[in-house]
């Protein structure tokens, strides 16, 4: 499941598109690291939306 590096935001999704989806919606900041069952993945979430 994938979430944010980040210690209030307790959302996971099953891909890193509905994630990112959901970060766009709800105005969750996207400068965290995107997780994949609680390990780091290496991406911040703003490098994946565009603008």
């Amino acid at each position: 499941m994938y979430s944010l590096d980040c210690n209030y935001y307790q959302a996971e999704f099953p891909t890193i598109g509905d994630l990112i989806a959901h970060i766009m919606i709800s105005g969750m900041d996207p400068n965290y690291e995107i997780t994949r069952n609680g390990k780091g993945t290496g991406e911040m979430a703003i490098d994946l939306i565009q603008m």
